[in-house]
This record gives C-alpha cells, sequence and structure tokens, in this order.
C-alpha cells in the first residue's frame, strides 16, 4: 500500500464557522476515514452526509480503490450499509504512541 499522500481534514462551515469535520488519509489502492464530528446543533441536517460525501469523492479521485473506517456509535451502522459500506465485524480499537526521531 502506499500511504504516503498528505492527510488532512475535510472541514464544514457556516457562517465563517467550522460546524463539522471529517480526517482522512489518502492511501493506495485502500484510503481510511477517521473522526468525523459536527456540532450538536447541526446533527442530521446533512453537513456529517455532505463530509462523508466528500471525503469519499476526494479518495476515488486520489486513485483510492476502497476506504476503511470506524463507526463508534452502534445506531449509525444501518446508514453506512445503506451508503455500500460492508460491516466486517466488532474491532477493538488501540493506540500506541510512536517514538519520534530528535
Amino acid at each position: 500500500m502506499d500511504w504516503t499522500e498528505a492527510e488532512g481534514w475535510l472541514v464544514a462551515e457556516h457562517q465563517g464557522a467550522i460546524i463539522g469535520a471529517i480526517q482522512i488519509l489518502m492511501g493506495k489502492p485502500m484510503a481510511h476515514v477517521g473522526h468525523l464530528a459536527v456540532l450538536p446543533r447541526y446533527e442530521k441536517q446533512g453537513p456529517a452526509a455532505w463530509l462523508a460525501l466528500a471525503a469519499e469523492q476526494l479518495l476515488a479521485n486520489s486513485g483510492a480503490d476502497a476506504v476503511t473506517g470506524m463507526i463508534m456509535n452502534d445506531e449509525l451502522m444501518p446508514l453506512a450499509i445503506r451508503r455500500g459500506a460492508t460491516h466486517t465485524g466488532t474491532a477493538q480499537v488501540f493506540m500506541k504512541r510512536l517514538p519520534r526521531k530528535k
């Protein structure tokens, strides 16, 4: 896999303020979407769906054939499935700090 592309965030703005964001990691053949967050007062009003679609389009246009991601809220999995995702099972999430060269 090629993970050399820059990673970053897509943001949704309303009247100059950031109201939501999604983390993306470009890769070939597989990319990854990380955290997706929207301010509570904008939930169920479209920004999350727009961010997810924009991330998918950006990753596809950058050469990714597929995308991975994790959903922490079980209520959202049916929505992801309706949008074409495949539920691959339960996952355990981990974090490990990596040493940096000085």
